[in-house]
């Protein structure tokens, strides 16, 4: 080689010696820089690319018979997100999402073109619809867990449960009248997402924090059940359109069944007319008819009468003024026992005769006639018992036998223990413990 070779050579190599030196110098400025200068600003950005700050609500808390069976609660369910950074076909996805979900496209559209890290595009969905959209395999579409509501006994107890909207609230029954302490906390919280844009689980101590208290009910599950089928099956014997039973503890008050017919499954309420979803026990008010007697019967004994005392039943007719009393069979002299064997409205209204009519609404009053028992449910009537001072003389005599007045089948159950609980009125309870 040459000396003006060996020369250029060296020329050649000082060259690529300096650019190198430069390129090593500028490699370490800029590391420099990324570290110390842009340290904070660069963690920031990561920061908010794979965290969020969202709304977060808890799980909604149960409600349980009183041997703690499960009678409303929570279950695994699915929801989809989107990270609109990652999709590169926003109008194809908001298409097929729209398509499936049942959603405006246009609003879809707009939340995948808004070149966030993360949005909610529908919560809660089928578990068909989660494998018709894991068949697309749509870049930027994830799906995320979540909670629903349900009830795993169908129908059961429907009309005290109720039942909860597609939002997680309360709409009937106990989930609405209890929807504050049921519902789960809400909080403004920072979740983490993987590099897919997915959110990664919430931790354990997060999510007992934020879950809603659950309810305990005096119900007992399988007393419900029993009640549920034999009121059905008087419904249908009797070819009536509804029906009602209730099974309460008379030393405690404890409702121990509150049954329905027709019923309806909560888990599919949509289906069902709005008519069948009230509890009607406690917002429908009726006249009691002859069940009442027994309160008039009552009312007498504590005036001094006894079982045995005696009153004319004017043979099947009796008069009040314009009106006219009948019996269904006539009868003569009848005991207060008989009265209430045969069930005679002329025996009754001669006892109120006898006791004042004063003393008749007392004891109603004290049977807890014409005033809410304060059960604890949504949509709680009184009933109707008309003032004393409104009572004309024809009044004094029908209310003696179910008639001029109205109650909800708590008052009347509630009333009727009293008696079997040796005269002591208990407040019916439904909830046992919160």
């Amino acid at each position: 080689m040459g000396p003006e070779k060996t020369q250029s050579m060296r020329k050649r190599m000082a060259y690529v010696q300096a650019i190198l030196m430069v390129s090593v110098f500028l490699l370490i400025a800029k590391s420099f820089d990324l570290q110390v200068f842009r340290a904070d600003e660069l963690a920031k950005k990561a920061e908010n690319d794979y965290s969020r700050y969202v709304t977060i609500k808890g799980e909604r808390g149960q409600i349980l018979d009183r041997n703690m069976n499960e009678l409303a609660t929570s279950t695994y369910a699915v929801s989809i997100t989107a990270c609109p950074k990652n999709i590169t076909d926003p109008e194809t996805t908001a298409a097929q999402l729209s398509r499936i979900l049942g959603l405006s496209r246009k609003k879809l559209l707009k939340k995948l073109n808004s070149g966030r890290m993360f949005a909610w595009v529908a919560r809660k969905i089928s578990p068909a619809q989660k494998k018709r959209i894991e068949k697309l395999h749509l870049k930027g579409i994830y799906f995320q867990k979540d909670s629903r509501r349900f009830y795993p006994n169908r129908s059961l107890a429907a009309q005290v449960l109720g039942f909860t909207g597609s939002d997680g609230n309360g709409l009937e029954g106990l989930e609405f009248k209890y929807n504050p302490l049921l519902s789960g906390k809400s909080a403004k919280i920072r979740i983490k997402k993987n590099g897919k844009g997915e959110i990664l689980e919430l931790d354990k101590e997060t999510e007992l924090r934020l879950k809603g208290r659950s309810i305990v009910l005096t119900i007992d599950k399988k007393i419900q059940f029993l009640s549920e089928q034999a009121l059905e099956r008087a419904v249908r014997i009797h070819r009536a359109k509804s029906g009602i039973a209730i099974v309460m503890r008379p030393s405690t008050g404890e409702i121990l069944s509150m049954a329905h017919y027709p019923e309806f499954n909560p888990n599919n309420f949509s289906g069902y007319s709005m008519q069948v979803f009230r509890n009607r026990s406690v917002t429908d008010a009726f006249e009691p008819g002859s069940t009442i007697k027994v309160f008039t019967a009552a009312a007498a004994l504590e005036k001094g009468f006894s079982p045995k005392s005696i009153f004319f039943c004017k043979n099947g007719n009796y008069k009040i003024g314009s009106f006219t009393i009948h019996d269904t069979h006539p009868h003569g002299w009848l005991s207060i026992n008989q009265i209430i064997k045969y069930s005679s409205n002329i025996g009754a209204a001669l006892i109120t005769e006898n006791i004042g009519e004063a003393n008749l609404y007392h004891y109603l009053k004290a049977f807890g006639f014409g005033t809410r028992t304060g059960v604890g449910c949504p949509g709680e009537t009184s009933g109707n018992l008309i003032p004393l001072k409104k009572w004309s003389k024809i009044d004094a005599g029908a209310i003696a036998f179910g008639q001029g007045i109205s109650v909800s089948a708590v008052q009347l159950a509630s009333a009727v223990s009293a008696i079997a609980n040796n005269g002591v009125l208990m407040k019916p309870m439904l909830i046992k413990k919160i």
